[in-house]
């Protein structure tokens, strides 16, 4: 018989009754990963909605500051210039005021994006169009508005930015 040590009187004193003390086992193992994958997914979930909401705001921005740039560009433009002749639906702006669609989110071309998609959302980057409606809302003035559409993880988003442009400005 083997020679007993004080470790080992240690280990029997603190073992529990009843229990069979050999260690952990295979089932022991898989039930242990099982319980922790399971607590592990809510913060899987948590870390990519928090990725999809940064990149959803950083979009937002990204359109709204290409608004902002082509409303300001058109605000220098004098009223009666053709550029800004009125029109019945949005429209591309001119390509002295704006470059080819789709836009980059630094205004400048998607040269890398493939076809566009029906309604003329692209398929990567931003489109920019515009609508220019004379004598609205008071007469010698037009409404400008220029629309910013993107897809987003398969939805199309919009973001629309309007001005009003009066004689003499």
């Amino acid at each position: 018989m083997a020679a007993r040590t004080p470790l080992h009187r240690a280990r029997r004193r603190f073992a529990l009754p009843g229990l069979n003390n050999r260690g952990f086992g295979l089932v022991d193992a898989l039930v242990a990963a099982s319980l922790f994958s399971i607590a592990v997914m809510p913060l899987a979930y948590i870390q990519s909605s928090g990725t999809r909401s940064g990149v959803s705001s950083y979009e937002m921005v990204a359109a709204s500051a290409l608004a902002f740039d082509l409303i300001d560009r058109m605000s220098s433009i004098p009223y009666q210039d053709a550029r800004l002749a009125a029109t019945s639906d949005y429209a591309v702006p001119d390509s002295t005021l704006s470059n080819a669609n789709p836009l980059a989110a630094s205004g400048n071309n998607w040269s890398t994006c493939g076809p566009w998609e029906l309604g003329g959302v692209p398929k990567c980057g931003f489109a920019r169009t515009m609508k220019i409606t004379a004598n609205t809302p008071l007469t010698n003035t037009k409404q400008i508005d220029v629309r910013v559409t993107w897809n987003e993880y398969g939805v199309n988003r919009t973001f629309t930015l309007s001005t009003i442009k009066a004689v003499g400005s």
